[in-house]
């Protein structure tokens, strides 16, 4: 069975239970005096860094293990999740990971050979689900508009951030691949070399700032409190409705079909990741410290003061965020599939 459909039966199956408010003697025990490394794919000093950095002490302080956090960028991040595979017994190694990516890296391989998928992971922890937006330099609510050229860092990246989001707004988008993260597509959007790109909201915010990109679009179904005055894409007076005004009904429920399935996958959803082939006891209770260790005040003022919002997901919550991002990825790869078809007959 490939990725896709055993991701798919994940989705329709998988339960967990909470973390309980303090970890447990029991938890203490199993995992006192052990290791562990939390494996960040990025340079140090960007979000994942920061998280992982502000996180690792309280997780320590919380359960009795040793941890620390190394960077490895090499690969775009696949040496990362190698490491994870491949750790031994002796070292237990968390993957601080994008969940976005890593769910649509299994949904759009029907290779046994993908590296890493979510079908191999728990995910005991999500950081600041924040939205995906669009800066861009162009005004996406002007009817006109049938083209776009989208900035990615990859080409894979671009068909929930950019491809399913230009299908519910009936644009066309072109996209360029190779640019290196969120400041990269933002200058690529001042310089004109793109109409726009794809990246979180706070992140937006910032680096839109007195400059002439703009934020034109939250791919949620409804205003972000953030951004209130930002047009949002899917349900009743999003933008993708307000584009297919006058179209004909199933031209209308495609597009909402489109914009719902980008909205499930959307966000900058930073995961912490451990293989399953660990151990359950130890699966378990590094669930219940790294939920002790997200709620901690001290954590939350450490983030806040670099910018950084706390916003966590933990237990049988972050469990579920996963199942619902695959099903959302398993809806869109549907969609895109179905226009192929549609296209060759």
């Amino acid at each position: 069975m490939n990725n896709y459909f055993k991701s798919v039966a994940l989705a329709a199956t998988v339960v967990a239970t909470g973390a309980s408010a303090e970890i447990s003697e029991t938890c203490k025990a199993t995992l006192a005096d052990r290791s562990s490394t939390i494996i960040v794919p990025n340079a140090p000093g960007g979000g994942y860094d920061t998280y992982a950095r502000a996180i690792a002490p309280a997780m320590a302080d919380a359960s009795g293990l040793r941890v620390r956090v190394v960077n490895n960028e090499a690969g775009g991040g696949l040496v990362a999740r190698r490491l994870m595979l491949q750790a031994g017994s002796d070292d237990i190694v968390i993957l601080m990971e994008n969940a976005v990516d890593l769910t649509v890296d299994t949904v759009a391989s029907d290779s046994e050979d993908t590296i890493l998928s979510v079908v191999d992971t728990l995910a005991i922890a999500h950081v600041a689900p924040d939205a995906w937006i669009l800066p861009v330099g162009r005004d996406i609510t002007d009817l006109s508009m049938t083209h776009l050229v989208a900035a990615q860092g990859s080409l894979e990246d671009s068909v929930i951030a950019v491809v399913l989001v230009g299908l519910a707004l009936g644009i066309e988008t072109e996209v360029v691949g190779g640019y290196g993260g969120s400041s990269e597509f933002v200058a690529a959007v001042l310089r004109g070399e793109v109409d726009m790109t794809s990246i979180s909201l706070q992140t937006s915010l910032r680096r839109t700032e007195g400059n002439d990109a703009f934020v034109a679009l939250v791919v949620s179904d409804a205003y972000d409190a953030a951004a209130p005055d930002v047009p949002y894409l899917a349900g009743p007076g999003g933008v993708a409705e307000m584009r297919a005004a006058g179209l004909s009904a199933e031209v209308q429920a495609e597009r909402q079909a489109y914009a719902e399935a980008a909205v499930g996958l959307s966000g900058a959803v930073r995961g912490f990741y451990v293989s399953n082939s660990v151990d359950s006891e130890f699966r378990d209770c590094l669930r219940d410290a790294m939920e002790v260790a997200m709620t901690s005040p001290e954590v939350a003022e450490t983030l806040e003061a670099q910018g950084r919002p706390l916003a966590p997901l933990t237990g049988s919550a972050a469990t579920n965020k996963a199942a619902a991002m695959l099903r959302a990825a398993a809806s869109g790869r549907a969609l895109i599939e179905q226009i192929m078809a549609d296209q060759e007959d």
